[in-house]
Order: C-alpha cells, then structure tokens, then sequence
C-alpha cells in the first residue's frame, strides 16, 4: 500500500504545500522570494502557510488566478507591514 506523503523534517504539511503553490506561480523571482519568505520565515510558519492557502482556494473560487491572489496578499501583507502597528490597532 502506498504511504501517503509526507512533509520534509521540520515542515508542516500546509507549509509544504504553499511553498509548492507559490513555486509553481508564474511570479518574478522576487515575488517567490517574499511569498516563500512570508510563509518559511514567519514566526507561525504553518499558521502564515494556512493563509496562502485559503487565500489561493478563495482566489480560485473567485476565479482569479494563483498570480493574481498571492499578488493580492503580498500587497495585502505590504500594506500591514508599513504600518508599523499590531493588528489589534488596525481600523476594519
């Protein structure tokens, strides 16, 4: 019986698979540097591996494609870095 696949040691499963997702993205090499970055480098990297992936499932069901939706959360994740204040302080 096959075994079912399996993240590299130390790498969650979601992370896995948004690496894989962004990789596969038609971006700049920057863009893929930045996503992978959000995700790998993230102080949750399965919790900010989570997001890339509702996120892209989400862009899917809007019809828009993985570019479009990981440019979206790269402008998105942008924009809350350069204000420099917690979340808890953002307006809605």
């Amino acid at each position: 019986m096959a075994q079912p696949p399996t993240a590299p040691a130390g790498t969650s499963m979601s992370v896995e698979a948004a690496t894989t997702a962004i990789r596969q993205a038609n971006l700049t090499p920057i863009e893929h540097k930045i996503l992978t970055g959000f995700v790998e480098d993230a102080n949750s990297p399965d919790l900010a591996a989570r997001e890339v992936l509702k996120r892209l499932s989400a862009g899917q069901d809007a019809h828009l494609s993985a570019e479009e939706t990981l440019r979206a959360l790269k402008d998105d994740w942008h924009k809350l870095v350069g204000t420099g204040r917690p979340l808890s302080l953002l307006p809605p």
